[in-house]
């Protein structure tokens, strides 16, 4: 686990592997340090228990948690070809069907997440990830139940 595929406030990211098949996931690593303060305490279950809830091809897939003394781990799906922004920056433009399958990709995921009564409140391109050409929503983070 020493890949790290991208860093946050409050976590960096890396490249792990699954124990039981050694296929790639993501570790979501926070240090425990910022539970001193209850909000963020708050915030970080809040997100497990909102990621726990949900299945769908268009939301990041959770996995487990863990804990040691000193930190978190939030293991969840790897998406192999980064976020949004990084995968817009690259290719400056993009085809209109590819742009519209994208666009209907975000639209399954918020639907999903709507009839469950879930608002992320932080959906922009670095929270959106591809993974083999379909996006998935991630960094539940500032989400909340309605």
């Amino acid at each position: 686990m020493n890949h790290l595929l991208g860093r946050g406030s409050f976590a960096s990211v890396f490249l792990g592997r699954q124990i039981s098949n050694d296929a790639p996931a993501a570790v979501k690593v926070i240090d425990k340090r910022i539970f001193a303060n209850q909000y963020n305490l708050k915030n970080i279950y809040c997100e497990i228990d909102i990621m726990k809830k949900m299945e769908h091809e268009n939301i990041v897939r959770f996995m487990d948690v863990y804990q040691t003394s000193n930190n978190m781990y939030i293991i969840t799906e790897y998406c192999p070809d980064g976020d949004l922004r990084g995968y817009l920056k690259k290719r400056k433009r993009l085809p209109e069907q590819e742009a519209i399958n994208f666009l209907k990709d975000i639209l399954r995921g918020f639907e999903y997440m709507s009839k469950r009564d879930i608002m992320h409140r932080d959906l922009k391109p670095a929270n959106i990830l591809v993974s083999n050409g379909k996006l998935k929503i991630s960094d539940f983070g500032f989400a909340r139940n309605l």
